[in-house]
């Protein structure tokens, strides 16, 4: 499996760097949505996010309580707002294959489930799951490109949130549980649980408020 990071698909794959637009795939699925400067329907809680982040890990992203009148609770530019969806966080990988009777489609290969905090990009845990998403047919038009063969899907519970045109880069191995480290943290706990740890370093280039050291994994 090609195991690239978003800002290489991005030039790999120039035809459609439009799917790293958050706003755009949002419209695309029917939420109820919007840029920066624009009013929500109906005051409420809503989940707020930078149109394209590259750097992954969920920088940026924040619940926020807004109202339609434009000079309350306004968000940065460059940021949308988008409707609060309930359940699970779910990381699911896809390939192009044959699906049998001439049929090609997105087979999915593995689902993690995560569980979160209020600091939306601070996972606590992933766990292998079973999850049946299906995608939506206009998630096809990546297949027929015929030079991509995978793809990560993230959702919450069946509202797909984010697309990313490479697989998943840490849940490739054979485990059922991982664990992510962030610094500070005291792994020893999990090592007499059984758990292993392996290292994994990201900071989003130096951006997260804390660095995730790896995994404690089984």
């Amino acid at each position: 499996m090609d195991l690239v990071n978003d800002v290489d698909a991005w030039s790999k794959y120039p035809r459609y760097t439009s799917w790293y637009n958050k706003l755009w795939l949002s419209e695309r699925l029917g939420y109820k949505c919007g840029p920066a400067g624009v009013p929500v329907p109906v005051k409420g809680t809503y989940i707020v996010r930078p149109i394209y982040n590259l750097l992954g890990m969920g920088l940026g992203a924040k619940y926020m309580f807004l109202s339609p009148v434009y000079e309350e609770n306004q968000i940065p530019a460059g940021y949308f707002w988008c409707e609060k969806f309930e359940g699970f966080h779910y990381t699911i990988d896809y390939e192009w294959a044959h699906l049998g009777e001439g049929q090609w489609g997105w087979k999915q290969l593995h689902c993690w489930r995560g569980n979160n905090g209020p600091q939306l990009w601070r996972f606590t845990k992933w766990e292998k799951c079973d999850y049946p998403l299906e995608l939506p047919w206009f998630f096809n038009k990546l297949g027929w490109s015929w030079d991509m063969r995978y793809i990560n899907i993230e959702s919450i519970g069946d509202k797909i949130i984010e697309v990313h045109l490479r697989p998943n880069p840490d849940h490739q191995e054979d485990y059922s549980v991982l664990i992510p480290i962030w610094k500070g943290d005291d792994t020893e706990q999990y090592i007499k649980e059984g758990y292993v740890f392996i290292e994994d370093f990201e900071d989003a280039e130096g951006q997260l408020p804390i660095a995730r050291l790896g995994f404690c994994v089984k």
